[in-house]
């Protein structure tokens, strides 16, 4: 919400000179997540467990704020997203899962150049480049089949990073009405992803390996733009 906030103050001033317009809508993406896999696949031999869930593509909001000048955009987005891995194992007296819910904010400036094709339809090819902030629960929960025994435990451990990423992406906009446009993207994003951190502290597996939530991965858009023309505009 700070971004989207300081990219209507800093927007403002050049209402009169160009034109500025908002995008909302959900991306679809899919995500590396090898290190976590891995991670994931050395607590399932700890317990002999079964990968139910293993990090899958999600639906994620984002959001955009744009100056539009004749032919260069620039602006600011916003983006959630969020996936996770699940194992478990089932006897006759309980059921052990592990959960590894894991999401992200990202946030940052974009740039395209738009190529109109008529007055309908134009094409950006363009780049984002942001600041992903992720945060990694490992959940392990034990749930007996008998619900009046006391055997239910529950623990979890939360785990954060940071690291830059960039987007290349292409851009469709067809327009709608005089000011809403549908909008369609598509690009990949790569992350230069850091190791997990618990309190200042570096998560590692037995043998020293690093644990690093890499949301790289394909990125396809679909949302609707809503322009405000300047004053000066027809």
């Amino acid at each position: 919400m700070r971004i989207l906030i300081l990219g209507l103050l800093l927007a403002y001033p050049l209402v009169s000179i160009s034109q500025i317009s908002i995008q909302s809508g959900v991306v679809y993406g899919n995500y590396k997540m090898s290190s976590l896999k891995q991670f994931r696949n050395y607590l399932n031999d700890q317990a002999n467990l079964k990968t139910v869930d293993d990090f899958p593509s999600t639906l994620d909001i984002d959001i955009s704020i744009f100056y539009k000048t004749s032919q260069l955009n620039f602006g600011f987005f916003y983006s959630h997203s969020n996936t996770g891995a699940r194992s478990g194992v089932r006897d006759y007296s309980a059921h052990y899962r592990i959960d590894i819910p894991a999401s992200s904010n990202n946030f940052g400036i974009v740039g395209e150049k738009e190529l109109r094709i008529n007055r309908f339809l134009s094409i950006s090819p363009g780049i984002r480049v942001g600041y992903c902030v992720t945060e990694v629960e490992v959940i392990d929960e034990l749930l007996p089949s008998d619900t009046n025994t006391q055997l239910y435990e529950k623990t979890s451990v939360e785990f954060k990073s940071s690291n830059i990423f960039i987007t290349p992406q292409t851009k469709i906009d067809f327009k709608l009405l005089k000011n809403i446009g549908l909008v369609s993207r598509v690009g990949y994003s790569a992350h230069f992803t850091e190791p997990l951190m618990i309190d200042d502290f570096e998560v590692v597996t037995d043998s020293g390996a690093q644990i690093k939530a890499d949301w790289s991965g394909l990125r396809l858009g679909l949302g609707i733009s809503y322009t405000f023309k300047s004053a000066n505009e027809e």
